[in-house]
């Protein structure tokens, strides 16, 4: 295990109650039930649950942190032509469900660092920062683009701007040069 190894464990929410996104196999959704952000329950569910993990997993030294929740990608504005979220310059409810996340992991774990990711796949960070959490890194996705400074230039202005670390979540090559 991770322990014996020396390797550091990201938890990480890939499939919230109800699902977190419109890309239905990305967020595990069903379409014919409602999604986290149709459901006030399904995002307590999920407030409770990362209470419970972090509860469990509290002591533990080999958990590097816990990502809330992966590639959240909902068009919260209800502009039908941005139902993933990558132009939604509010998400508003996204910033409220990790803030709730993030007080109810600090109620029994204050020690591991809180991963954040922004609407669109995790890399649409409008409406959602600054930081409120001392403990907390900011994470985005790179694929399908170069791997340039230029390519993450708004990430690593988010880093200067809020004083913020950044995580690369996930990234794929799509030439040689990755």
């Amino acid at each position: 295990g991770c322990k014996a190894d020396h390797i550091y464990l990201i938890l990480d929410m890939q499939a919230a109650p109800g699902g977190q996104g419109n890309d239905l196999p990305m967020a595990d959704r069903d379409p014919s039930k409602p999604s986290l952000w149709e459901s006030a329950a399904n995002r307590e569910e999920m407030v409770v649950l990362w209470r419970k993990l972090a509860q469990r997993y509290a002591g533990e030294p080999w958990i590097g942190g816990y990502d809330i929740i992966n590639e959240p990608n909902w068009g919260f504005s209800g502009d039908t032509s941005d139902m993933h979220g990558i132009k939604d310059t509010g998400n508003a409810p996204l910033r409220k469900l990790m803030v709730d996340i993030t007080k109810a992991i600090r109620e029994v774990d204050k020690n591991h660092i809180i991963i954040i990711e922004g609407n669109g796949w995790g890399n649409n960070y409008r409406g959602i920062l600054p930081a409120w959490d001392n403990n907390m890194v900011l994470s985005f996705h790179k694929y399908w683009n170069p791997n340039t400074t230029e390519a993450i230039q708004r990430f690593l202005d988010l880093r200067k701007k809020y004083n913020i670390p950044l995580w690369l979540g996930e990234s794929g090559e799509n030439n040689d040069q990755w």
